[in-house]
């Protein structure tokens, strides 16, 4: 830990207010969205067929076996189905089987040229619950935890909040709560999937032999995914739960 004036030695980004940070050395920034577009265009290098923007309005099923995925103007065959995300809930009581999923939901915004400097590093604002981050030349300013149902609806005022309680760290940025609306861009607000005890679930769909969940992964999906899908691919693929999913049964949630 560095205290006094030497804290700004570890991001000159932080404020003269700040009095103590520590450094967590290789610790690391990901793009969600360049990370998606990424990973999308590695799978479709590798021959897989990605459809976008086809809502999943209901499964067609025969024998305990998912056989086809219905959407707007379609059906989509297919040998497995995993649920994952957000939006598992509907999907999941389309095959009978109540999740109750919780959204916790996160604001964030960027912010461009009134940060001077920006920061050089992923900044945790312990005590206000809030992060900056750089982030294709920008930086990401984001925060909160918020419980107003499983939907998308922006409230400004949380985005003012968090706008806020960045200036302790990086310095009065703006004045008036009323400038943020001129000096941001990209407002964003998105739900984190939790569940009752707070651990996701990853298991095959009761009642369904080749349907799968993974969802209620919180605030550490991007951190979870690749061990997830690495893990539930097994489980697909052979048909024999891994010890390590054992823990993350839709089982443990009905007692």
């Amino acid at each position: 830990m560095t205290t006094g004036d030497g804290a700004r030695l570890l991001d000159e980004a932080l404020s003269p207010a700040v009095r103590a940070a520590y450094l967590v050395e290789g610790e690391g920034v990901v793009d969600p969205e360049a990370f998606a577009r990424a990973l999308g265009d590695a799978l479709a290098a590798s021959g897989v067929k990605i459809h976008e923007n086809a809502e999943v309005t209901g499964f067609r099923s025969a024998g305990g076996r998912v056989t086809a995925l219905r959407t707007a103007d379609s059906e989509l065959s297919c040998s497995a189905v995993v649920v994952a995300g957000m939006r598992s809930p509907p999907l999941l009581g389309l095959l009978g089987h109540h999740l109750a999923l919780q959204a916790g939901k996160g604001y964030s915004f960027s912010v461009d040229l009134d940060l001077d400097p920006a920061p050089r590093h992923a900044l945790y604002f312990g005590e206000r619950r809030a992060v900056a981050s750089p982030i294709g030349g920008t930086t990401r300013i984001g925060g909160t935890m918020e419980l107003s149902g499983n939907n998308n609806r922006l409230d400004w005022r949380r985005i003012v909040a968090v706008a806020l309680a960045s200036r302790h760290y990086l310095g009065r940025w703006f004045d008036d709560p009323d400038d943020p609306v001129g000096l941001i861009r990209d407002p964003w607000v998105g739900g984190r999937p939790f569940l009752p005890d707070g651990l996701p679930v990853i298991d095959r769909v009761p009642g369904h032999d080749n349907a799968f969940a993974a969802t209620g992964h919180g605030m550490l999906g991007v951190t979870l995914g690749p061990v997830t899908g690495h893990r539930l691919a097994e489980y697909v693929v052979t048909g024999r739960r891994p010890e390590a999913l054992v823990p993350f049964s839709f089982d443990r949630l009905r007692r």
